[in-house]
């Protein structure tokens, strides 16, 4: 059987994990390791990150939100702050890029899929 098509996820395969930059992120500003990943599990679906990763928040309502829960834990920070880190820090893997650029040049398709928020121009399901 010939493959036709590969598809790949983007966080964490295509471009770095956000994990790593999260992880950095708390010890730069004195959170306790852990701490963001500890809201998103205990918020589980319906928490600011996984409506968030779900398209069901803009940006500005994810921020609202997350920092809310994250307040009602302990420490403020702002969540705009650690999305602004993340695209800053997650650039393309380059062995990846040439991967890809490889698969293409034998002639698969490729895609891929990546959780994503709603623009702040797109009506919320709020």
């Amino acid at each position: 059987m010939r493959y036709q098509a590969v598809l790949f996820d983007i966080g964490g395969v295509v471009v770095d994990s956000p994990l790593h930059t999260i992880a950095r992120y708390e010890r730069e500003n004195g959170i306790p390791e852990g701490f963001l990943n500890s809201v998103v599990r205990d918020t589980g679906p319906t928490g600011a990150w996984s409506r968030m990763e779900r398209g069901e928040l803009t940006a500005a309502e994810f921020c609202a939100d997350f920092d809310a829960e994250c307040s009602a834990r302990g420490h403020l920070l702002p969540a705009a702050a650690v999305l602004e880190r993340i695209a800053l820090e997650n650039k393309p893997r380059p062995a990846m890029m040439r991967a890809l650029e490889r698969l293409r040049a034998n002639g698969l398709i490729t895609a891929a899929l990546t959780n994503n928020w709603k623009s702040d121009g797109e009506a919320s399901d709020r």
